[in-house]
């Protein structure tokens, strides 16, 4: 038998593609042995869901809002004369009491000004006194003035008597009527001077006011040297120190009234119709403020008469209830607002809404989609409900409490009740 020999050059490559083509081999009669698996039944599967049951009943949505304290009494004082100030009797954030001293100014000008006010007003009186004994000799002196008259026209007609007589001459008739037409003169004037006494008094009168006033403007000044509180307060600023020159108008410092303060805070338009109609049927409106004391509560006090461009809402003014204080001014904090009863609203789950505003009925096992206004939220039975629009349900219908990602109207779910 002839034997048939491999060069070794060759073995070198004979030998693994040997094993290589054994594998593939071995893996096609794997693939053509193997068991082909059955394929699955696709089964359609409803979800499983939990609903809840429409009730309609009366519910207070409770507005979750953020605002700023603030106060209807923040004044900045300024100096209503100008003078160096001596002393400042306050620092920042002292409280102070209505009419208490906060800054002191030198009123050594503002002294110098009313004296000389008071001097002039001296003189108008001193003329006044000095007019009414003018008129009264007046009054006196037109008495001997009309006598005198009187015994001047006697003589004048016993010249005229003798003249005719032949026994009197004509230079004494003439001089007879010259004494005649000077007492005339004389009367004639201090009549005059009498008439003048009341409009010479209305004249000295006003000037006198007008003096008098001005002693009154004098001693405001000096007054206006020392800056007082108007209002019982808390100092929020000081502006000016001991020594400087302050000049009229300049800002000394600023203060607000603690006991008025306020939360300002905005209400969606939404709300808006609801709360005047409280306000103005005289119902309560309560809210609340969060802080790290505890709660406070509030009631609202009034809505703003307008509203400002690029805004959603109008703002709402809320005041502490039973004295309590609110915090620092300027603040901002967290109000719970609890709004008026709505009788066609619903509270649902937060797992029952969908996207802005969609809930889904179950009917027959199908989900229907219903669009709904988001009103609020409140605690019901300890857990935290949303407060949305009722209109389209009535009670009995079942509405997705479930959170369902596919959720979409037309998908069949299974409920199932507690």
């Amino acid at each position: 038998m002839r034997t048939i020999t491999i060069p070794p050059k060759l073995m070198k490559f004979a030998l693994p593609l040997g094993i290589l083509l054994g594998g593939l081999l071995l893996v096609v009669l794997f693939i053509i042995t193997a068991d082909k698996p059955e394929p699955l039944q696709s089964a359609d599967r409803a979800p499983v869901v939990s609903v809840q049951v429409v009730e309609k009943a009366p519910v207070s949505p409770m507005l979750r809002i953020f605002g700023e304290v603030e106060s209807p009494k923040n004044s900045i004082l300024t100096a209503a004369v100008e003078a160096d100030i001596i002393s400042v009797e306050v620092l920042e954030g002292d409280a102070v009491k209505r009419g208490q001293a906060l800054i002191v100014m030198d009123d050594g000008d503002a002294e110098l000004a009313m004296r000389e006010r008071a001097a002039d007003l001296a003189e108008i009186e001193a003329l006044i006194e000095s007019d009414k004994v003018k008129r009264r000799a007046d009054r006196d002196s037109l008495k001997a003035e009309e006598s005198l008259l009187e015994l001047a026209r006697k003589k004048v007609a016993r010249a005229k008597q003798l003249a005719q007589s032949q026994l009197g001459s004509e230079a004494a008739l003439d001089d007879a009527l010259r004494d005649e037409q000077t007492q005339l003169l004389a009367v004639a004037q201090r009549r005059q001077a009498i008439n003048d006494a009341a409009p010479r008094r209305a004249q000295l009168t006003a000037r006198r006011d007008k003096a008098a006033a001005a002693v009154r403007r004098a001693e405001r000044e000096r007054e206006r040297a020392r800056v007082a509180a108007p209002f019982d307060g808390r100092v929020t600023e000081i502006m000016a120190a001991p020594g400087d020159r302050a000049a009229r108008g300049e800002q000394l410092v600023q203060l607000y009234d603690d006991s008025q303060l306020e939360v300002r805070a905005q209400v969606p338009d939404l709300h808006v119709p609801l709360l005047r109609r409280a306000l103005d049927s005289g119902r309560k409106v309560s809210a609340l403020v969060l802080g790290e004391g505890g709660g406070i509560n509030l009631r609202l006090h009034r809505l703003s008469a307008n509203v400002d461009e690029g805004q959603g809402g109008i703002d709402a003014f809320f005041r502490a209830e039973d004295g309590a204080r609110l915090p620092v001014l300027g603040d901002t904090v967290e109000v719970r607002l609890e709004l008026p009863p709505l009788s066609g609203a619903l509270a649902v789950s937060p797992d029952s809404l969908y996207g802005n505003g969609r809930v889904y009925v179950v009917r027959d096992g199908v989900l229907q989609s219903r669009p709904v206004r988001r009103l609020g939220q409140r605690q019901v039975d300890g857990r935290q409900m949303l407060i949305v629009s009722g209109e389209g349900f009535e009670d009995g219908d079942e509405i997705l409490s479930s959170r369902l990602p596919q959720a979409v109207s037309g998908l069949r779910v299974k409920v199932v009740r507690e």
